[in-house]
């Protein structure tokens, strides 16, 4: 297995996380890369860049932006589709339609989320809740 980072081969990969979980990152195949050991604790190290001069952390930042810009543009251009979902999901089990709602006016769902759900009826998120 490759190493993101150093493109090394190595026996034992470890997940990390793009934007910090502490931070509202999430366990998203989209917010993790798998990295080498020494190239995690790089990661975490502030000064660490890559070849191309930018920061790891800071360019998959600014991939997930992307990502989240292009699944808004497609999802205005597809609302019909989502709203479809909605009221699949909403004859199929109400509980579970409640909680969509909810999770979204919480903002926990991204766009990409939504898209990804209606593209490949699958939707993963994880989310934390404290009382």
């Amino acid at each position: 297995m490759n190493c993101k980072i150093c493109k090394k081969d190595v026996e034992h990969l470890e997940k990390h996380h793009i934007v910090p979980k502490s931070r509202g990152g999430s366990d998203d195949e989209s917010n993790l890369i798998m990295v080498c050991y020494e190239c995690h604790g790089l990661a975490h190290d502030v000064s660490f860049s890559n070849k191309r001069g930018g920061g790891l952390i800071k360019e998959k930042i600014k991939q997930k932006n992307e990502l989240e810009k292009q699944s808004r543009k497609w999802l205005d251009k597809n609302e019909h589709l989502v709203l479809n979902k909605m009221n699949e999901l909403y004859q199929e089990d109400e509980d579970k339609h409640m909680l969509t709602l909810l999770l979204l006016e919480m903002h926990k769902i991204q766009a990409y989320h939504l898209a990804d759900w209606v593209l490949n009826g699958k939707m993963k998120i994880k989310v934390q809740l404290t009382y």
